[in-house]
């Protein structure tokens, strides 16, 4: 599992707007939010990370809880979903001392987008479609 460099990041969001999104919620939850880039998916459009974040406590003994979208690649509101309920919980990680008490009990996974080549091909299909 490799530390998610923004490289990586950058290649995928010129394709897919999730991963835009996901770019820049990383950014905002700064060094309380944990990305790695899991894996890499090859596509005719070159290579697409497939980026996991945590956040809260990082024991493995402590109860975890996985939030996963981006199975289908037409399929695009359980990327949203996810990185909606994401968005949610950086912004209160600024004000909210009750979420900061939470997350020391449990750890939080998300993976917004987990299949990356199936959200891109299925794109480009409907952009050859619409043309």
């Amino acid at each position: 599992m490799a530390v998610f460099t923004a490289d990586a990041g950058s290649r995928a969001a010129a394709v897919l707007p999730e991963m835009q999104q996901l770019l820049r919620l990383i950014d905002q939850g700064g060094s309380l939010l944990q990305a790695r880039e899991l894996a890499t998916v090859d596509t005719v459009g070159g290579p697409l990370p497939v980026i996991g974040l945590t956040l809260g406590n990082p024991d493995p003994a402590v109860p975890a809880l996985g939030f996963i979208g981006g199975v289908h690649g037409l399929e695009r509101i359980g990327a949203q979903v996810v990185l909606a309920y994401l968005g949610s919980l950086v912004r209160r990680l600024r004000w909210d001392l009750s979420l900061h008490q939470q997350l020391e009990s449990l750890r939080l996974v998300f993976l917004p987008v987990v299949n990356p080549g199936a959200c891109w091909r299925d794109r480009a299909r409907i952009r050859a479609a619409s043309t």
